[in-house]
């Protein structure tokens, strides 16, 4: 009688704490869900809770994500997440251990069109993928998103990818996570003949929200190769991809800095020491905030925000363009015995006497708010095996000039004033290379055509 005495009291301490890790758990759950639909509507995104049941040992959670269009030819999709929770301290659900809760969820994804539907429940079956997640009893989670190895075919469409992993580590009380991802290999043939084929895709990120809709983040993503040919069976691959984006917040603004690049490109011309790197310095956070509005507002009614579209971008201008923002694009390659690349800097200043975007009245006006300097070297190499040659001969001396074996063109912009080599642009042909330029109306016509007869 004593021993079952002693196991009742085990298990009705066991059951408590069972009953208490649940009711924690689904306080850091709603927490986090809290967060999430904050910062998913001011994006125009729909987030629900639809259903939270919890009992002693387990409880049942649903949500739904709606998203309204995102330029999508679909006109938008909804996202769907069942999960069966266990609460801890023991932990037998999808991760065996100790701990506040462990959960598994299934995703279902719904357009709304029967073609696109069909196809997603043909490549993915009822589920895409299953996430399994384990909350801490440290306020903290990690969550796991795995995607088996799908095969798909459809009318000579053949799709095979060797499964994908996501992993998120976060706490309940912010958006801030890190994480890794890694895609498996792809082939992937079309019924014309065009074949494509990636190795593993691995790379981690973090991200760190600063404010409401701002984030800073940092990411490193990997392939070793990618292999193509096309329905004219040119083939070709390239090797050691990277796509690395770092981001900081130096006082009070954002730098950041994205790089793509290759360390070889096989094909009819071979090219080796790609890179493409962009780095945009000192952007206010309010100017991501502004857009982020404009991006709600496109996607809850496109029609008025296109009518307000000129206003708004106005004043997202206003916002971003401040002293210190400056845009930075380099870009080469080596190929042909030699190399080519460009390095290009703009660095805003702002009108004087205090005039901001929207008093513009000369278009030339536009060329005051950038200091620019931008320099493309060709090697001769180069320039003796393309068309190029033509070009360095009718220009050298006035916009092309000679360092070596490199031919230069350098151009600048400062004060409103252009320079292509040796050469001053002049305003009339500044006039004719300008753009449209939308925005506030000016005060006046910047061209006055009042003395011309229309008639």
């Amino acid at each position: 009688m004593k021993k079952l005495a002693g196991i009742l009291i085990v298990i009705a301490l066991y059951a408590g704490a069972s009953f208490y890790t649940g009711y924690q758990g689904e306080k850091n759950i709603r927490q986090q869900f809290a967060l999430s639909q904050q910062q998913s509507e001011a994006q125009g995104v729909q987030l629900e809770l639809t259903r939270y049941e919890r009992g002693v040992f387990f409880s049942e959670v649903e949500f739904t994500a709606t998203y309204s269009t995102m330029g999508l030819p679909i006109g938008g999709f909804s996202l769907s997440s069942k999960s069966r929770v266990q609460h801890g301290p023991l932990l037998f659900l999808g991760k065996v251990g100790v701990g506040l809760f462990s959960s598994v969820s299934t995703l279902e994804i719904v357009t709304g069109d029967a073609e696109a539907d069909q196809k997603l429940a043909a490549i993915f079956g009822e589920s895409i993928g299953e996430i399994v997640t384990l909350g801490h009893f440290n306020n903290s989670y990690t969550s796991t998103w795995t995607v088996p190895a799908i095969n798909y075919s459809d009318e000579g469409d053949v799709l095979s990818v060797d499964g994908i992993n996501l992993t998120v580590n976060g706490t309940y009380t912010s958006m801030d996570m890190t994480g890794s991802v890694d895609v498996g290999a792809m082939d992937i043939a079309m019924a014309d003949g065009t074949h494509i084929t990636t190795t593993p895709l691995t790379g981690n990120f973090d991200v760190k929200n600063i404010s409401e809709l701002v984030n800073i983040s940092n990411m490193n993503m990997a392939m070793d190769s990618i292999t193509f040919r096309n329905a004219a069976m040119v083939s070709g691959s390239v090797e050691q991809i990277k796509v690395v984006q770092t981001q900081k917040l130096v006082n009070g603004k954002i730098d950041t800095f994205v790089s793509l690049s290759a360390a070889k490109v096989n094909g009819p011309l071979e090219i080796t020491a790609l890179h493409y790197d962009i780095t945009l310095n000192q952007l206010d956070p309010a100017a991501i905030r502004k857009w982020a509005e404009i991006a709600k507002t496109m996607q809850a009614d496109p029609e008025t925000a296109m009518a307000n579209n000129s206003e708004a971008m106005t004043e997202l201008m206003n916002i971003a363009l401040q002293e210190g923002l400056q845009f930075k694009l380099a870009m080469g390659a080596d190929f042909m015995g030699g190399s080519a690349k460009m390095d290009w800097v703009a660095d805003y200043q702002s009108l004087a006497d205090g005039r901001t975007i929207n008093s513009i009245v000369d278009p030339l006006d536009y060329l005051l708010l950038v200091n620019s300097d931008l320099k493309i070297n060709v090697s001769e190499s180069i320039v003796m095996q393309t068309p190029l040659v033509m070009m360095v001969g009718q220009y050298m001396d006035t916009y092309i000039t000679q360092d070596g074996d490199q031919y230069v063109m350098h151009a600048t912009l400062k004060n409103g004033v252009v320079k292509v080599g040796n050469t001053e642009i002049p305003p009339e042909m500044l006039l004719a290379l300008l753009p449209a330029l939308g925005g506030a109306e000016p005060e006046q016509p910047a061209f006055d055509d009042s003395g011309y007869d229309t008639e």
